[in-house]
């Protein structure tokens, strides 16, 4: 058989999912399952209704229910099958929804006229990398711990219609492969929307402020947390009016479109993670329409 990787980032998921396939290949979804909205490929996600009580697991690993909800995301490397399986309460039977993702393609962007400092950072700038990734992590952490809260605390935002955070055009999409003054680096881990500095930058769907810094990378950084394991990113702001622990609902200003951190020029990056796992904003948002009439996503 076959093994087929859910998570880039969880190596065994790659042979828990075999042995998944062989436990319940044949367990048929049950009823109550209603999928809510998805984007079925690579970096994208599934989210569904599922009956009351369920219990839901994805390579064996628990995955929370939130108000009889379910979140799944994909990585850039995943597919090309997902089992999720789906346990009512007793004595209904466990079932497995099989999502078989799309193939998808990356490009490779270079991006030029970048500080040699954010290209090869000097040990100092290192430290300071590591302790703002210390603290991102941190804040990533408390949002995984907290995926189920109270309606008060804002944690079904996940369920919202989302908003584009910022107008503008594409200039960055998700998946690509990144060369930095010709020296190829990470692949890009969000979209990036080219707007003048001081363009208000809002928030997509009701959250949590989990982060609100400076960091050397992504100049000002902030981390909202949507509930389900769901947050998003808005870096190289020129600005930050919002503080941790603060609640904003959907369309509230964070801050404004700046050049912080490694940046060519002003810009939002928006990025969007399923607990660790770095997944793709555009398709949270309705599709775009240009001149041909042609739906597409950034």
């Amino acid at each position: 058989m076959r093994l087929f990787c859910l998570l880039g980032t969880v190596m065994l998921a790659c042979v828990m999912a075999s042995v998944l396939a062989v436990d319940v290949a044949h367990a048929a979804v049950p009823a109550g399952v209603r999928v809510v909205r998805q984007d079925i490929r690579p970096g994208g996600f599934w989210l569904a209704e599922v009956p009351s009580g369920s219990a839901v697991t994805v390579a064996n690993r628990p995955v929370p229910v939130v108000d009889n909800r379910v979140l799944v995301g994909f990585d850039r490397f995943a597919g090309p099958r997902v089992w999720v399986k789906i346990c009512p309460p007793t004595p209904t039977p466990c079932g497995v929804q099989t999502l078989v993702l799309e193939p998808r393609t990356y490009a490779t962007q270079n991006v030029k006229n970048i500080a040699k400092a954010h290209v090869n950072p000097d040990p100092v700038q290192q430290a300071r990398m590591a302790r703002d990734n210390a603290a991102t992590a941190a804040a990533r952490r408390a949002a995984m711990a907290a995926t189920i809260r109270p309606a008060a605390e804002a944690g079904v935002g996940f369920a919202m219609p989302f908003v584009q955070p910022a107008p503008g055009a594409v200039t960055g999409v998700y998946g690509s492969r990144r060369a930095y003054n010709g020296q190829e680096r990470s692949w890009h881990k969000g979209i990036d929307f080219a707007n003048p500095t001081g363009t208000p930058v809002v928030a997509p769907a009701d959250a949590v402020v989990r982060l609100a810094r400076d960091t050397f990378m992504s100049g000002n950084l902030i981390m909202l947390d949507h509930g389900a394991g769901l947050t998003t990113v808005y870096a190289h702001l020129s600005r930050m009016d919002v503080q941790p622990g603060q609640l904003v609902k959907a369309g509230e200003r964070l801050g404004a479109v700046g050049t912080t951190g490694r940046s060519s020029g002003p810009h939002l990056h928006w990025g969007m993670y399923w607990h660790e796992v770095a997944i793709d904003p555009a398709g949270w948002l309705p599709p775009r329409r240009p001149a041909n009439g042609v739906a597409r996503n950034p």
